[in-house]
């Protein structure tokens, strides 16, 4: 699995042992129920919160190994967004979780209505251990930040709130590497990009458990490439349904 699994090695462990506490009912699932898709996703990632390292990766990975037709997209997606060396791991990550939350809310035949969904990360811990040439992921990363959701027809608001510490595992790189067709390399020369992308995977599962799952967990009630794992903490506020007033 490489040397990123050393970064996630003990993301099973922690998973695998952590309490099970009570359950909390989803207040967006019970007012909209489990079938609300999302016809537009977006989420921006604030320039710095990913290591230099990472932005390294991310760069050589969209010029040298991105598939045609995917790098086409990421090309259009950042021309309406800051890209700089500095700033290249940013960018990508937004364009991975995107990709990754817009395949897992799709609408289908028994969609009756639809979302729109902006995220915005405000806090991210990507830890490195620094060795003589080189640097290497060592610990699961987390993100936090806050999210809006609203009607795609009207525009009302439907809930905003955070999703607080959403921490990525070594199932998360493996889903990642699927749901983004990521071209990887061997013996750990692209550890960075992979856990970049398992970054927005689970932040993906964490955005889908708002718009899914009944209950909220500190496990997770589902399984990745099978695996349960912790998911975010979540703050929801449903908004209050718009009233018509009588003249």
């Amino acid at each position: 699995m490489s040397r990123a699994a050393l970064f996630l090695g003990a993301a099973i462990a922690l998973a695998g042992g952590a309490s099970s506490a009570a359950a909390d009912p989803n207040a967006f699932v019970q007012a909209y129920g489990e079938k609300l898709a999302v016809s537009s996703v977006d989420v921006s990632i604030k320039d710095g919160l990913i290591p230099v390292s990472s932005d390294v990766q991310a760069k050589a990975y969209v010029e040298q190994r991105m598939p045609a037709d995917q790098k086409a997209r990421y090309e259009a997606f950042v021309a309406t967004r800051t890209l700089t060396d500095d700033t290249a791991a940013e960018r990508l990550a937004e364009f991975f979780t995107i990709d990754n939350i817009a395949d897992r809310l799709k609408a289908d035949d028994s969609t009756a209505r639809r979302a729109r969904l902006s995220i915005v990360i405000d806090k991210a811990k990507f830890p490195v251990m620094k060795l003589p040439g080189q640097v290497l992921p060592i610990k699961n990363t987390i993100l936090s930040g806050s999210f809006r959701i609203e009607d795609a027809a009207s525009g009302a608001l439907l809930a905003e709130g955070r999703i607080n510490d959403s921490v990525a595992f070594v199932p998360d790189m493996q889903e990642a590497k699927k749901r983004n067709a990521l071209k990887v390399l061997n013996f750990g020369r692209d550890d960075h990009l992979q856990v970049l992308a398992a970054a927005g995977n689970g932040l993906a599962r964490d955005a889908q458990a708002v718009f899914r799952d009944p209950a909220l967990e500190r496990m997770s009630p589902h399984k990745i490439e099978g695996v349960r794992v912790q998911q975010a903490s979540f703050e929801i506020r449903v908004s209050p349904p718009a009233t018509s007033q009588e003249p």
